[in-house]
């Protein structure tokens, strides 16, 4: 006896078998299960197949770094469920695992990594294929750079473009402040240094995020 769900969620049927002098009654039961395949965001957020034009972006990342997003695929229906996932043609973007089977409950990540090697904003068209509709979305990204610029708080510093401390007598101490200003669009690690003993280096306050001002 085969069983072929055709949609119900159950079906019971009462047969009869005869023989020679009487017969059997006997129940038949069958369960109708459907796969269920989500795609899951980093918020936990779930996409939706056969959604127009699903947008995810990326953070910007600065030029010639790596930034890692996991999606996560969670199988929850009853049967295990092969997978396989088409990225299409973005070198920046890298996608992994490609291909695999989820059994009944369980979770894989899905590791998107985005490598950008220069300002402009690229996108990948993902495609998720399984045994129900597929899921398509389009993963977008930007590479960004920091852009520094100084500003002097006194004209004469402005024009010398550069602390002109002029004449200091000795054994006494005279300080001067500017701002570092970053005019780009993803942080920027600073580091100062001098090899004069003469000059002593201090930072102001705390960096402000994104488009930093740094008084030193």
């Amino acid at each position: 006896i085969s069983f072929t769900p055709r949609g119900k969620p159950s079906v019971c049927q009462n047969i009869r078998l005869f023989y020679t002098g009487g017969h059997v009654d006997m129940q038949l039961r069958g369960l109708a299960g459907a796969p269920s395949l989500k795609l899951y965001n980093p918020g936990g957020n779930a996409f939706m197949t056969n959604a127009p034009e699903t947008v995810y972006d990326v953070v910007i990342c600065p030029v010639n770094t790596n930034h890692l997003t996991l999606f996560k695929l969670s199988n929850e229906g009853s049967f295990p469920l092969d997978f396989f996932v088409q990225p299409y043609s973005c070198s920046e973007f890298q996608v992994s695992p490609q291909r695999g089977r989820i059994e009944p409950g369980d979770q894989i990540p899905l590791k998107i990594l985005f490598a950008p090697f220069n300002v402009q904003k690229v996108q990948m068209d993902l495609r998720v294929i399984w045994e129900g509709d597929p899921y398509e979305l389009t993963v977008m990204g930007a590479g960004g750079m920091g852009r520094l610029d100084i500003e002097y708080l006194q004209t004469r510093d402005a024009n010398f473009r550069g602390l002109d401390f002029d004449e200091v007598p000795t054994s006494t101490t005279t300080e001067k402040v500017f701002f570092i200003h970053n005019h780009g669009t993803v942080p920027v690690h600073l580091h100062a240094e001098t090899d004069a003993e003469e000059y002593l280096l201090a930072q102001a306050g705390e960096p402000r995020a994104t488009y930093e001002e740094l008084g030193v």
